[in-house]
């Protein structure tokens, strides 16, 4: 109250840790996104926002309107501007078509995961879509998405769950490995021939470089149980230090 005001700030706000001031993500009169924030990534000025929501600038009007964005966007910071994840080749399609719960940047890409299966969402129909099996990748320099494939196949599923049920939870990078954690038994899913589909409970590997999926085995075992159905077990947080992989499996 008073001189200090609650701040509207849809979704998502900033403090300033030196001046000790909440504020909101704004460009003219909208800020934030239209629904609940599940991830965050920051790249110098670039803050990526990921989660259930379509539009971000929420309530922006006349030259700085809301912005048509799927489950996916970029808040400037220097420029305090808002913009879609938008491939060059259509400017009508972007983000994925379900919801984000991981964000990770690595050099100029940014990694999505969540539960969708397709990337550069076109809600008008025209062909834009990426197939993309719950992680995807944009390249900001190239403003283009990509699936994680290998030969034939990509990203990662649980052919016995369906739609938030099979689901990316957690990302982590290092180097030229993408590590991925959540709700699933198979990594490079649809993969045939010399690039089959890979078992793989709830964590797996891209290597970025190569192309390549691994599961994260030990002899004839691999992974964790976090398996199959509406209430298994996942993966839901990834850290990386030196060259091991450290993560965590909770209940649903």
């Amino acid at each position: 109250t008073g001189a200090t005001p609650a701040i509207p700030a849809n979704g998502v706000a900033k403090f300033d840790t030196t001046t000790n001031t909440w504020r909101a993500l704004s460009q003219g009169n909208g800020n934030g996104v239209s629904s609940s924030v599940t991830a965050l990534a920051v790249s110098g000025n670039s803050l990526f926002v990921g989660g259930f929501f379509s539009t971000a600038n929420s309530g922006g009007t006349g030259g700085t309107t809301v912005i048509n964005a799927h489950r996916v966007a970029k808040f400037d910071t220097t420029t305090n501007s808002w913009s879609a994840l938008t491939a060059q080749n259509n400017p009508n399609a972007n983000g994925v078509d379900g919801t984000v719960f991981a964000l990770v940047m690595s050099g100029s890409n940014i990694f999505v995961g969540g539960s969708f299966t397709n990337a550069n969402d076109d809600d008008g129909g025209g062909g834009a879509r990426i197939p993309a099996n719950r992680v995807a990748k944009f390249d900001t320099t190239t403003n283009t998405w990509s699936a994680l494939s290998q030969g034939d196949g990509n990203g990662v599923t649980d052919g016995t769950a369906i739609g938030l049920n099979n689901r990316v939870r957690a990302l982590a990078v290092i180097d030229n490995s993408l590590y991925v954690g959540g709700r699933f038994t198979t990594a490079n899913h649809g993969g045939t021939g010399a690039t089959p589909a890979i078992t793989a409970n709830g964590v797996a590997k891209f290597d970025t470089t190569t192309n390549t999926w691994s599961a994260l085995s030990q002899g004839d075992g691999n992974g964790v149980s976090a398996t199959s159905g509406a209430f298994g077990d996942e993966v839901r947080t990834l850290a990386v230090s030196g060259r091991s992989e450290e993560h965590t499996s909770e209940l649903q």
